[in-house]
């Protein structure tokens, strides 16, 4: 399995459930990313499919991230 990329977020993610035939799949909106590989620091980001249970400090995985909840809040000049 190849390593997760770590990205580091703000704000409370919010998880939606989508149903498949059978299966049902997971997704996270997330309020601002900051270091994602692609999109840099963005907002409203929609994830791939979450393939885990969030853990106390926030974290999470992916199919191909691990988003990890930042620790200071962003300034308002940022």
């Amino acid at each position: 399995m190849s390593e997760h990329k770590i990205v580091h977020y703000f704000g409370t993610p919010t998880f939606h459930k989508v149903d498949f035939n059978d299966i049902t799949l997971t997704f996270a909106s997330i309020p601002l990313v900051l270091d994602h590989p692609k999109l840099g620091r963005c907002f409203d980001v929609k994830s791939s499919v979450v393939c885990s249970g969030v853990d106390e400090d926030g974290s999470f995985y992916t199919m191909n991230t691990y988003y990890k909840k930042a620790t200071n809040e962003p300034s308002q000049n940022d």
